[in-house]
C-alpha cells in the first residue's frame, strides 16, 4: 500500500511538472505565432504599397483646363504587358534584375511626379546611364549581342516614357503649353511664308514634290498621337526622311528639265526634236560645247544633290505649313525623357536637332530672319500679302506690277476700314445726339409748361381779317 501510494504521488508530480513547463512554454510560442503574423502582415502592407504605386503610376490625370490627347488607361497596362512580355524571353535572372532596377526607378519617382520635372529628368536620365553600364560590363548580360541589348534599352525606355507621360508630358510646372499656344498662333500668322523666302527650292506646286511632303506633313502631326519618346522619335525619323526625298525629287526633275532646255532647237545645240546628247552635230565644236556644258550641269545638280544645306529651311517650310499640335511639348518631353545616347548620335539624333532648330527659328522669327524690311513684313504679317522677291531684289515688270497692285489693294482696304470705323462713329454720334435731343426738350416742356393766355374764338377770327 506505501509502495503504491508513493507510486501514485510520483505520478502526481510528474503530471504537474509538465503541466507547469507546458504552462511556461505557452507564452513563447504565442509570440512566435505574433512575430509570424507581423510578419505577414508587414509582407502584405508592402505588397499592398507597391500596388498603389503602381496603380498610381498608371492613373491619368484629371484635368479639363489642359488641351492634350485623352489616352485610355489600358494602353498603359498594356505597354507594362509587352514589356513584361519582352522580359519573359530572357533568363530568369536578367529578367529579375531589370525588373527590380525599373521598379526602383518608378518607386523614386513617385514622390516628385508632377512637381519638379528637371529633377525627374536628370534622375530618368542617370538611370539610363547606370542600366547601360551595368548591362554592358555586368558579366550576366556578357553573352547577349549588342542589337540585344540596344533592343532591351529601347524597350525599358519605351516602358517608362510610356509609364510617366500623363504626369510629364506639358507639366503644369512647365512653361510649355504656353510656348505651343504662342507658336501656333505666330505660325498661322505666318501662312503667308513661302519656301523661297526660307530659301528653299522646293515647289509645292509639283505633284511629285507635294507627295512627299505631305508625308512629311502627316508624321510631323503624328507625333503628338505618341506616347513613349521611341515612338514619337521614329515619326520626326520619317518625316525628315520624307524632306530628303521631296529634295531628291525636285533636283532628279531640274536635271531633267535642264537637260530638256539645252537639247532644245531653239538655243541652237541640237537639231534634233528630242533630246538626244549623244548623237552627233554637223559642228563638232557645238556638240562639244553641248556635252561640256551638260557635264556641267550634272555635276552642279549632283553637288547640290548631295548637299544637305537645303534640308533645314524646307524642313522649317513643312512645320509652317503643317503647325503640329503641342510639337514644343513634344520636343521637350523627347529631350527631357528619352535616352540620351539616341539623341547624341545617328539619323534620330541629327533629324531630331534639325526639327529642334527649326521651331527655335519660327519661335524667334523677325523681318530679319526673312531678309525683308519691317515696312514689308509688318504689311505681310497684317494682311497674309505674299511677296515674290525680298526687298531690294531686282523684278521684273509682272511682278513689279503684280506687287503694285498688291500694296495698293492692301493700302484700298486699309483707308475703306478707315471710313467705315469713321462712318460708324459719326452714325453713332448721330444717334447719341437725337437721344440727348429729344430729352432735353422733354425736359423744357416739364419744367416750362405752355400755358395760352387767350383763346380766339371762331367769330371773332373771321372779325379778325
Amino acid at each position: 500500500m506505501g509502495i503504491l501510494l508513493g507510486m501514485g504521488t510520483v505520478l502526481c508530480a510528474i503530471v504537474m511538472l509538465i503541466q507547469k513547463q507546458s504552462i511556461v512554454r505557452q507564452p513563447s510560442s504565442n509570440a512566435s505565432i505574433s512575430t509570424q503574423i507581423s510578419d505577414a502582415e508587414s509582407k502584405r502592407k508592402l505588397s499592398t504599397g507597391r500596388n498603389t504605386t503602381i496603380k498610381n503610376i498608371f492613373k491619368v490625370p484629371r484635368d479639363d483646363s489642359r488641351d492634350q490627347i485623352q489616352v485610355n488607361p489600358e494602353e498603359c497596362l498594356q505597354a507594362e504587358k509587352e514589356f513584361k512580355t519582352f522580359l519573359n524571353t530572357f533568363r530568369a535572372s536578367i529578367n529579375a534584375d531589370v525588373s527590380r532596377h525599373v521598379s526602383k526607378l518608378l518607386e523614386q519617382l513617385e514622390p516628385i511626379r508632377g512637381s519638379n520635372i528637371d529633377q525627374a529628368s536628370m534622375i530618368v536620365q542617370d538611370f539610363y546611364h547606370n542600366l547601360s553600364n551595368r548591362i554592358s560590363n555586368n558579366p550576366m548580360y556578357s553573352n547577349l549581342p549588342l542589337k540585344i541589348k540596344e533592343s532591351l534599352l529601347n524597350s525599358v525606355e519605351r516602358f517608362i516614357t510610356t509609364c510617366i507621360y500623363f504626369w510629364a508630358f506639358a507639366s503644369p510646372t512647365t512653361d510649355d503649353e504656353n510656348v505651343d499656344l504662342k507658336l501656333q498662333e505666330k505660325i498661322r500668322s505666318l501662312h503667308w511664308v513661302s519656301p523661297y523666302l526660307l530659301d528653299s527650292p522646293i515647289n509645292p506646286n509639283s505633284p511629285e514634290e507635294l507627295t512627299h511632303l505631305d508625308l512629311a506633313t502627316f508624321a510631323l502631326i503624328k507625333v503628338n498621337t505618341l506616347l513613349a519618346s521611341e515612338d514619337k522619335l521614329s515619326q520626326i525619323v520619317q518625316c525628315c526622311r520624307s524632306v530628303f526625298d521631296a529634295l531628291k525629287v525636285h533636283y532628279r526633275n531640274y536635271t531633267v528639265i535642264t537637260q530638256q532646255y539645252l537639247c532644245n532647237p531653239t538655243n541652237n545645240i541640237s537639231q534634233a526634236s528630242t533630246c538626244d546628247c549623244d548623237m552627233p552635230s554637223r559642228n563638232n565644236d557645238t556638240s562639244t560645247t553641248q556635252n561640256d556644258v551638260l557635264n556641267s550641269v550634272n555635276k552642279v545638280v549632283e553637288e547640290y544633290t548631295a548637299n544637305a544645306d537645303d534640308f533645314l529651311p524646307t524642313l522649317i517650310w513643312v512645320v509652317l505649313s503643317s503647325n503640329p499640335p503641342l510639337i514644343y511639348s513634344n520636343l521637350q518631353f523627347i529631350m527631357r525623357f528619352a535616352n540620351q545616347n539616341r539623341l547624341n548620335s545617328g539619323e534620330a539624333g541629327y533629324f531630331f536637332t534639325n526639327l529642334s532648330c527649326a521651331v527655335h527659328f519660327l519661335r524667334n522669327l523677325t523681318h530679319e530672319s526673312l531678309s525683308l524690311s519691317e515696312e514689308d513684313f509688318s504689311r505681310c504679317m497684317k494682311k497674309g500679302l505674299v511677296l515674290v522677291r525680298r526687298s531690294g531684289e531686282p523684278l521684273s515688270e509682272d511682278e513689279k506690277l503684280l506687287m503694285d497692285n498688291g500694296i495698293r489693294l492692301s493700302d484700298l482696304e486699309d483707308s475703306l476700314n478707315d471710313l467705315n470705323t469713321k462712318l460708324e462713329s459719326t452714325e453713332s454720334d448721330m444717334k447719341r445726339f437725337h437721344e440727348y435731343f429729344h430729352q432735353e426738350v422733354k425736359q423744357i416742356r416739364t419744367s416750362i409748361p405752355l400755358k395760352v393766355l387767350h383763346r380766339v374764338n371762331q367769330v371773332d377770327k373771321m372779325n379778325h381779317y
